[in-house]
């Protein structure tokens, strides 16, 4: 939960107590008639689509600048709800292979000369829209690449596992060697 918002208050928990035996009736209920069937869509992304206090992420550390690393599964509910964007840090051949799906192309301008004449599509994003930064898995491009941002913008993530760990849990991915039936 962003900062701004504030926690549960008092009166919130105490009415909201006298609704916790019903519902652990019903639930108890439920399981009578067995087990509760998934939803049909099984990847609909969680109602959590902006990030919660900084301090609630792992951090990972790059000359001195801490950055809070964010899972797969939570980049993913923030990118489908459009409340964030995905940033490639990889060689431009491997991003125009496989990327995450809507990810723009931002490698560190050392990495790529082509990159020092061109604009980066993450440095003309408000300064409060989430940004997820990811490479190959254990590279540490996209560390570097988040450190620069960090100073700029307010959030700014590492895709823990990078994008193997996108691709181990099948998320929408796009670019020349994907099969876009499933995607």
């Amino acid at each position: 939960m962003p900062p701004s918002q504030a926690g549960p208050t008092r009166r919130t928990l105490l009415l909201g107590g006298g609704c916790l035996l019903p519902a652990l009736a019903g639930c108890l209920a439920s399981t009578i008639d067995g087990p509760e069937q998934p939803a049909d869509d099984a990847t609909e992304p969680s109602t959590d689509t902006e990030p919660l206090a900084e301090d609630a992420y792992p951090l990972t550390e790059y000359d001195g600048v801490q950055i809070p690393l964010v899972t797969a599964s939570e980049a993913y509910d923030w990118l489908v709800a459009d409340a964030a964007t995905a940033g490639d840090t990889r060689e431009q051949k491997a991003y125009e292979k496989v990327r995450i799906k809507d990810a723009v192309w931002s490698p560190e301008p050392e990495a790529d000369d082509k990159a020092c004449s061109e604009r980066d599509p993450l440095e003309e994003l408000p300064t409060d829209r989430p940004i997820v930064v990811y490479g190959a898995p254990e590279a540490d491009g996209p560390v570097r690449r988040a450190a620069a941002l960090i100073a700029d913008y307010e959030w700014v993530f590492v895709l823990k596992g990078g994008i193997k760990a996108w691709q181990i849990a099948a998320y929408p991915l796009a670019g020349e060697e994907v099969n876009n039936e499933g995607s």
